[in-house]
């Protein structure tokens, strides 16, 4: 019961985020380790419900802590420590339990997703460019991880790789808002005038199709 109610919670389905029912997770999570403590994944599971539902990051990590002790060599509970510590705003530590979950599990998505973001603030340029590079070639799909390794290019002043990469981001997917305006002012700054206009056609003929499909 405890798993179905979380999972419904952290979708963000309709119903499942009033603070009644964080509480009822949070509360059959926790009885649950009342009959058996010694599960890792229960501990993981509690860990996300202080963390995502109840904004608790200290109680959080208390709770990814026991689940690392149990089963060291978890990837999730590294991750979830990570994001704890990212709540905190300690990116020191966030990046080093994402980097921790990718060295167990180099095939899980959502570490390479919050490591990016911190290695470009902080300017980690060659540790984002390894890293968007062996995302990119994992997911190749993922428009998110060709804007990195465009950001990576951009911070060693490299114009030509950074603009090939975002135009890659851009090919996966038009309609992102974000990549678009940031693929338009390069255009706009070097003086490709007309690779801006097209540009700009090509977005708003994704985001009118998209808007389309959600109706």
């Amino acid at each position: 019961m405890a798993n179905e109610l979380l999972t419904n919670a952290l979708n963000g389905i309709p119903g499942y985020t009033t603070p009644s029912v964080k509480d009822k997770i949070i509360y059959h999570t926790f009885k649950s380790l009342e009959v058996y403590d010694g599960d890792p994944v229960l501990w993981n599971n509690l860990g996300a419900c202080y963390l995502m539902l109840g904004a608790n990051p200290d109680s959080a990590i208390y709770c990814f802590t026991r689940a690392i002790s149990l089963m060291p060599a978890y990837p999730m509970a590294h991750f979830n420590m990570g994001r704890a510590y990212e709540f905190k705003k300690d990116t020191s530590k966030a990046i080093d339990y994402y980097l921790k979950a990718i060295a167990l599990d180099s095939q899980l998505l959502q570490p390479y997703l919050f490591l990016m973001p911190l290695l470009y603030a902080r300017a980690r340029t060659d540790s984002l460019m390894k890293y968007a590079t062996i995302a990119t070639n994992k997911f190749p799909h993922v428009e998110f991880f060709h804007a990195a390794l465009g950001n990576a290019f951009a911070l060693r002043n490299d114009t030509a790789g950074a603009l090939s990469h975002f135009e890659k981001a851009f090919t996966i997917n038009p309609a992102n808002q974000k990549i678009f305006e940031h693929l338009y002012r390069l255009y706009t700054a070097f003086g490709m005038k007309n690779k801006a206009d097209s540009l700009y056609k090509v977005h708003l003929s994704a985001i009118t199709k998209k808007s389309k499909n959600f109706k």
